[in-house]
C-alpha cells in the first residue's frame, strides 16, 4: 500500500486541519491532495488508489467539506480488496466517488449528510464476495462501464443476505451484467431465497424526483466453484427473489458436474 503526500500548496497545514480522516485496519491512509485556485475560489481534490494484491480492511472514511473551501472532491479506486466492516461517510463534500474493479466482502457502508452522495460506481473485474452486504444511507450505486461481468460468489450460509439494503439511490441498474458463482449445485437448488435487494430496501433511480427501482434481472449467468455452466437464472420482483433455471435445465447442471467429478477422480487414481 503506497501513500501519497498532500501537495505543499494546501491550506490545512497541519495533519488535524485535513477534511477528512481515513483508516484501514487502524492505521491512517494519506490521499493525494491537488489543489487549484481560480476565481478566487480553493478547489481540492482527493485521490487514493488501492493497488492490486492490497487489502483495506475495516476501511473507515470521514469527509467533511470546510467552510472556507469553495469545493472539495474525493475519490477512490479499488483494485485490489476491501474487506471486514468498512464505511464511507461524506459530509457537504461536492463528491464522493469510490471506483471499483476490484473485490469487496463483508459490510461497506455508504453514507451521506449534507446534501452530499457517495457513490459507489461498480466497474469491469468487480466480485462481492459471499456474504458481502452494500448498505446505503443516502448512498449511489451505479453501474457505469460494466462491459465485463460482475461476479457475486454465494454459499450455502450466505443465501439469506441481499447485496443492497437501506435507503439510497440505484443508478443505471440496467447496465448490470451479473454472474452468481455458487459453491455447489446444492446451494443453488436453494437459491429460490437469494435477494438483490433486502426486502424493506428503498431505492429510487435518481435523488429527488427518481422512480423506484425494481429487482428485476434477466439473463443471469450461473457458475459452479468458478466454471461456467451455459445456463441462466433471473431475479424476478414478482417472485420474491432468484428464479432458478428449469427442472430439466438444473438436471443437465447437476448431471454434468457429476461426470466431471467422477473423470477428476478417474485421472487422480490412473
Amino acid at each position: 500500500m503506497f501513500a501519497l503526500s498532500a501537495l505543499s500548496s494546501s491550506v490545512f497545514a497541519q495533519e488535524a486541519d485535513l477534511p477528512y480522516t481515513a483508516t484501514a485496519d487502524g492505521k491512517t491512509l494519506t490521499f493525494r491532495e491537488d489543489h487549484n485556485a481560480a476565481g478566487g475560489h480553493d478547489y481540492y481534490n482527493y485521490t487514493y488508489t488501492n493497488e492490486v494484491g492490497e487489502t483495506l480492511n475495516d476501511l473507515t472514511i470521514e469527509a467533511t467539506k470546510p467552510d472556507s473551501v469553495f469545493w472539495i472532491g474525493f475519490g477512490i479506486t479499488n483494485l485490489g480488496t476491501i474487506s471486514g466492516t468498512s464505511s464511507i461517510t461524506a459530509n457537504g463534500v461536492d463528491g464522493f466517488t469510490l471506483t471499483n474493479n476490484g473485490t469487496i466482502s463483508g459490510t461497506l457502508t455508504l453514507k451521506g449528510e449534507n446534501g452530499a452522495l457517495p457513490y459507489l460506481q461498480v466497474g469491469a473485474g468487480t466480485v462481492f464476495s459471499a456474504g458481502t452486504s452494500i448498505v446505503l444511507a443516502g448512498g449511489v450505486v451505479t453501474f457505469d462501464n460494466t462491459d465485463a461481468s460482475v461476479v457475486w460468489n454465494v454459499t450455502e450460509e450466505t443465501l439469506g443476505t441481499a447485496l443492497f439494503s437501506g435507503s439510497g439511490y440505484i443508478t443505471r441498474f440496467s447496465n448490470l451484467s451479473l454472474t452468481l458463482n455458487f459453491d455447489s449445485v446444492a446451494t443453488m437448488n436453494k437459491a429460490a431465497s437469494l435477494k438483490l435487494f433486502a426486502d424493506d430496501a428503498s431505492f429510487k433511480t435518481k435523488p429527488n424526483d427518481g422512480a423506484t427501482v425494481v429487482a428485476d434481472l434477466d439473463e443471469v449467468a450461473i457458475q459452479i466453484d468458478g466454471s461456467a455452466t451455459g445456463y441462466t437464472g433471473s431475479f424476478s420482483s414478482d417472485k420474491g427473489g432468484f428464479v432458478i433455471p428449469e427442472p430439466s435445465a438444473f438436471g443437465l447442471i447437476a448431471g454434468a458436474f457429476a461426470l466431471a467429478l467422477a473423470a477428476s477422480r478417474r485421472r487422480r487414481n490412473a
